[in-house]
């Protein structure tokens, strides 16, 4: 059986509030990139002064933003992680996207195992039907596969694959070197439908990858095929 890395406290397991808090900083922008006076974060964020400042000391205490004796709020290195727009966890934090509403689902559907059935429409149906969640949704599984693409390529066992399965949605994946045997015309790479959606995967040959195609010919609105030949 898989043991915990330490024993964590009731507090840490059940604590809803600290999760709460810090998506609610990177949605309305209070992780300021430099530092700032208490005042003025008030007045560009456009919210209460005294509702930012037990924000503030809250996120304070738990090492998000550091305050100083003159009221300048500056976040910290884990604040300045969490916020970075060019990583994934702005886009995962973010609850004004796609993030938001599948952690939104999560506790809607808290009964979903006594009931057997979700509480929510299809979150893949709410997607297709909103560009704008639709949008958010892409743009955090680019973020996500960025950061585990070079891990990916680096394995020796990527130069023997002989298919790629693109399984889910997003806009395919950043540029990798493709694997020598992607090069084959019989090889094809495939995309598999998300879960509970009707649309077909797509199936582009490894011809049709391989000529830099960056966006799925039979499904635009979701590109799948971004590999690249790695000597062009």
């Amino acid at each position: 059986m898989p043991q915990p890395i330490s024993a964590p406290s009731p507090d840490q397991v059940t604590d809803l509030v600290t999760p709460v808090v810090v998506r609610v900083a990177v949605t309305i922008g209070l992780l300021p990139a430099e530092p700032t006076p208490m005042g003025q974060l008030a007045i560009g964020l456009g919210i209460d002064d005294s509702v930012l400042r037990r924000l503030v000391r809250f996120l304070a205490v738990r090492g998000i933003l550091a305050v100083d004796a003159n009221g300048v709020v500056s976040s910290t290195d884990l604040g300045r992680r969490i916020s970075d727009r060019t990583g994934s966890y702005a886009a995962r934090l973010d609850w004004s996207g796609a993030a938001g509403r599948m952690d939104r689902s999560f506790v809607d559907d808290c009964l979903a195992p006594v009931l057997g059935r979700r509480r929510r429409p299809d979150p893949w149906a709410v997607f297709d039907d909103d560009p704008v969640l639709s949008g958010s949704f892409d743009t955090l599984m680019t973020a996500r596969a960025a950061e585990w693409a070079d891990e990916l390529v680096d394995d020796p066992l990527w130069g023997r694959l002989g298919s790629i399965a693109d399984l889910g949605g997003g806009r395919g994946h950043p540029p990798l070197p493709p694997p020598a045997s992607l090069a084959a015309p019989e090889r094809r790479t495939r995309r598999t439908p998300r879960s509970g959606s009707s649309r077909p995967g797509c199936s582009c040959s490894s011809a049709e990858a391989n000529a830099r195609t960056t966006t799925c010919k039979r499904w635009p609105r979701r590109s799948a095929c971004r590999w690249k030949n790695a000597g062009a």
